[in-house]
């Protein structure tokens, strides 16, 4: 019977009392952050990693056509994404995000806003983003249109380098 540990911990003021009576018996509670507090942004940071898939693909189709068509998105970095607009109605959700997608080894492309409908079964629909900025990366990653001299990994070669075991020529 967990109702008279649970009613004694919440009106004793022990959390830790209520949520172990809620426990299975001969379980282990969950381990706390090092503070022993949940951050305060825990609810953006845990949608962002939820829809983290559908924010991804929606900025690859958002950057498909640019000079860096494989931007990506880190949920847990600070800073790097807000909720902008959560709007709830009997059929779903709206929410706009405003995400800063990077290369390499985090360097801010841009600031984006992504809208979403999250309907009331789950279903996450993309329904289009808006580019607010750019923002200037070091020159070998500053891609410029028409440069086929480009690595895999977004690299712009100094002339001749080896790249992959293989010599690259400028301009081939």
């Amino acid at each position: 019977m967990i109702a008279v540990p649970l009613a004694a911990g919440l009106l004793l003021g022990d959390p830790a009392a209520a949520a172990a009576a809620l426990r299975p018996e001969g379980t282990v509670p969950a381990p706390e952050p090092a503070s022993g507090k949940m951050p305060a942004d825990h609810g953006t940071r845990l949608l962002l990693t939820l829809l983290y898939p559908h924010i991804q693909a929606e900025l690859k189709r958002c950057y498909k056509d640019t000079k860096h068509p494989e931007v990506q998105f880190a949920p847990f970095l600070s800073g790097a994404s807000s909720i902008v607009k959560m709007e709830y109605e009997s059929s779903g959700i709206n929410l706009t995000l405003l995400v800063h997608p990077y290369v390499g080894p985090h360097l801010t492309v841009g600031e984006d806003e992504l809208d979403f409908r999250i309907d009331n079964i789950g279903q996450v629909t993309a329904l289009g983003c808006r580019h607010l900025r750019d923002y200037p990366l070091p020159w070998n990653y500053a891609v410029t249109p028409g440069n086929d001299r480009v690595l895999a990994n977004g690299l712009i070669p100094e002339s001749p380098a080896v790249c992959d075991g293989r010599t690259v020529i400028a301009g081939h």
